[in-house]
């Protein structure tokens, strides 16, 4: 067990980097395709309906990971505890903190960043729109860390070596794809990108999306209101 962090739950660990359960070579093929292929399908489906096109985000994501997990649902989700659920509360708060603390020293920096254009323009569908692109979200940074870890445990057989790493480079990307919406590359891996550490940490702690997925929506939820708030 020296190859666990300590705060981690041991019960559980995270799926595939192990063979548990084997993801074959053609498997990571559809897997990472998918991730592209799931903007694609939510832009087109959005043309028609953007509620629509949120809801099939995550269910085009989810589905091949179920599929390659023996349609072992408990592999990535599991009832949450009420300590779960005070983690991602807490997680958010820190997150919050995190961000308000960086933009400002941005600012003081001379690094400015155009707003989400989520938060520019609040509203009911936004709320409806975020519950299910935030798990997209979420399943969008979990795949490739699952191909990093595979890869990277290959090589080192070192458990922790085979998360820091991969986590890091999800959170860059993860970042670097906001930097449409900031128009920022830096802010945008900074604040978005290494922000993600705390999501992170709460499905790596808990091998529970839903509660990383919990702590990021109640990240935006919170940051929506305060837009609406005008802070």
């Amino acid at each position: 067990m020296n190859d666990w962090f300590k705060f981690e739950k041991k019960d559980i660990d995270i799926p595939f980097y192990k063979n548990n359960p084997r993801v074959p070579i053609w498997g990571w093929i559809i897997l990472l395709f998918i991730v592209p292929l799931s903007f694609v399908i939510m832009e087109i489906v959005a043309t028609f309906s953007e509620i629509l096109g949120s809801i099939v985000f995550p269910i085009v994501l989810l589905i091949p990971l179920l599929y390659f997990a023996k349609w072992d649902f408990t592999a990535f989700f599991q009832k949450p505890s009420k300590k779960d659920l005070l983690l991602a509360l807490a997680l958010t708060i820190g997150y919050i903190i995190y961000a308000y603390v960086l933009d400002y020293i941005f600012a003081c920096m001379g690094q400015t960043s155009t707003s989400n254009s989520i938060l520019q323009s609040p509203s009911i569908l936004t709320v409806v729109d975020l519950i299910f692109s935030i798990m997209g979200e979420e399943l969008i940074k979990l795949i490739p860390l699952l191909f990093l870890m595979k890869i990277a445990y290959k090589i080192s057989n070192n458990r922790k070596i085979s998360i820091i790493i991969p986590m890091l480079i999800v959170m860059i990307l993860f970042g670097a794809l906001h930097v449409v919406e900031y128009n920022n590359l830096l802010i945008s891996v900074v604040i978005i990108g290494f922000g993600s550490i705390f999501e992170m940490f709460a499905y790596l702690k808990t091998k529970n999306l839903w509660i990383s997925y919990l702590t990021h929506l109640l990240t935006d939820l919170i940051l929506l209101g305060l837009a609406i708030a005008g802070l």
